[in-house]
């Protein structure tokens, strides 16, 4: 049987050495970087002005630096993968995100997007001498984990605020929409009715679709209510049924371009309000 005997001066030496280690500081990990890490790692969470680049860089005020391109809210959210801080900035790397909507919920869930677009956000700013809690609120100023209304464009309000109406079924009665004007003009209910002529589409205009939705294979039809004024122009859109997956960005951005013949009273141009659907479908 083979033994070892180290010599005195093998054990001396590792025992040295051992105290030596033992006498090093372990690298506790900055609080201010767990207080982050704890609140947005694995998560999903909004960008704020909801940007497009892959790329995005905040200063201290949480102001973009440079001219980024905003998009539409369901299309940024932001899956924080990495959260780093060092002394001059606040770094977060991910993928981004869509909201899809689901009808059975009547909510928006989180899809990861098939493409899985990495994203890198930054914040410029002196971490050496925040306030505990400061770097959060900073960061609450660029990411957000949730939308309200006052976020959102105008087009999204009564969707948010839950005062989206349903659509009313085709053949109801003609009328004044009690307690709704338009340019000081009373709102009409179109419909059927003595002396009433509805609106007429002239010209429509498709809409695209995004890339993300494309790649994932979403369908689906957007509902739009909006006021068709005296000119035959479609004003006051909100988006009544939804989609996500910047559909329904899309879906406005065609129907502000379409143009009608106005609806008539005994001959005359008056404003109504109508509900146009915008269909997607993949072929």
């Amino acid at each position: 049987m083979w033994k070892f005997r180290p010599k005195i001066g093998t054990v001396i030496s590792s025992l040295v050495s051992f105290l030596v280690l033992a006498a090093l500081p372990i690298h506790a990990a900055n609080p201010a970087e767990q207080e982050l890490q704890t609140k947005f790692l694995n998560r999903a969470v909004f960008i704020r002005g909801f940007y497009s680049n892959d790329d995005l860089s905040f200063d201290a005020q949480g102001k973009p630096i440079g001219s980024p391109t905003p998009g539409p809210w369901s299309l940024a959210l932001f899956e924080v993968q990495k959260v780093k801080l060092d002394k001059h900035r606040i770094e977060f790397n991910g993928f981004r995100a869509a909201s899809v909507f689901d009808p059975e919920s009547k909510k928006f869930k989180s899809v990861p997007l098939k493409n899985q677009e990495r994203v890198r956000l930054t914040i410029i700013a002196d971490t050496r001498s925040a306030l505990p809690g400061a770097l959060n609120d900073l960061a609450n100023h660029v990411l957000t984990s949730r939308l309200i209304a006052a976020d959102v464009p105008k087009y999204w309000h009564d969707f948010f605020d839950g005062r989206a109406q349903q659509p009313r079924p085709n053949g109801e009665q003609f009328g004044v929409i009690s307690g709704e004007q338009f340019e000081g003009d009373p709102v009409y209910r179109s419909g059927v009715g003595p002396g009433f002529t509805p609106p007429k589409l002239k010209s429509k205009s498709e809409p695209n679709y995004s890339e993300q939705a494309r790649s994932s294979h979403i369908q689906g039809t957007t509902v739009i209510e909006l006021i068709i004024d005296k000119r035959g122009v479609p004003r006051n859109l909100q988006v009544v049924r939804a989609i996500g997956f910047g559909l329904d960005y899309r879906a406005i951005e065609a129907a502000q371009q379409w143009r009608f013949d106005p609806a008539t009273f005994n001959g005359v141009p008056v404003p109504v309000e109508i509900w146009v659907e915008v269909e997607f479908r993949l072929f």
